[in-house]
């Protein structure tokens, strides 16, 4: 059984195959920034910082590092400890 689809219905899928051909959902990869003849320290480890790779314990040593602060700890009712259990009277 073949389902039978409308010539617009075709149209607009056509038009979206289209548009996800022309848009790649990626970004471009990163290394195709570095240029080919990029300058580089003498070492084993090297890190790239945008402008040549360094020497990765250099790099370390002047990295400044950025961290996020820790989400505040939920504050628990101090009374906690305290809750009085009342009895019902009938």
């Amino acid at each position: 059984m073949s389902a039978i689809y409308g010539s617009d219905a075709l149209r607009r899928l056509r038009a979206q195959q289209e548009a996800r051909i022309a848009a790649p959902e990626c970004q471009p990869s990163l290394l195709e920034q570095v240029p080919p003849d990029a300058p580089m320290d003498d070492a084993t480890l090297t890190v790239w910082n945008g402008a040549r790779f360094v020497a990765y314990d250099r790099w370390l040593a002047t990295a400044p590092i950025q961290r996020d602060d820790a989400p505040a700890k939920p504050e628990h009712p101090t009374e906690a400890g305290r809750i009085a259990i009342q009895e019902l009277t009938p």
